[in-house]
């Protein structure tokens, strides 16, 4: 039976420096179907001045026999453009894995910041079979 499911995935971490986290999980991808999911991700500093990158992910795929595959590959758009490097605050990004039928994003912070990353991101995922 074919099935479409949207979910709003919510959710807030904080990382201390530039350590890499996977922050956002996306735990079941269908086993047969296809899968989109967009929204925003931002990184704001704890300390002053308080400062903040808005993340905008729009990633999609599809799955054949569990295997998951991944449309888009290119770099997440970000607001400012250039993701703060002209404001001389840089948060390293969002990176994407993709293990099993599970979706990670990642986020990576700023050496000597604490940084809290909030994320709201709608999620369809078309079952069929």
């Amino acid at each position: 039976m074919q099935t479409v499911q949207k979910r709003c995935v919510e959710g807030l971490v904080v990382v201390a420096g530039a350590t890499a986290t996977g922050a956002i999980t996306i735990p079941v991808l269908p086993k047969d179907g296809a899968w989109s999911l967009c929204g925003h991700v931002i990184a704001v500093d704890q300390g002053t001045p308080r400062s903040s990158v808005t993340f905008f992910p729009r990633l999609s795929g599809t799955c054949a026999g569990g295997v998951v595959t991944q449309n888009n590959t290119t770099k997440i758009a970000s607001q400012p453009s250039d993701g703060g490097r002209a404001q001389t605050w840089e948060p390293g990004g969002l990176t994407v894995t993709i293990t099993g039928q599970q979706l990670e994003i990642g986020v990576t912070g700023i050496d000597g910041k604490t940084l809290a990353w909030a994320w709201s991101l709608d999620l369809v995922v078309v079952t069929l079979g």
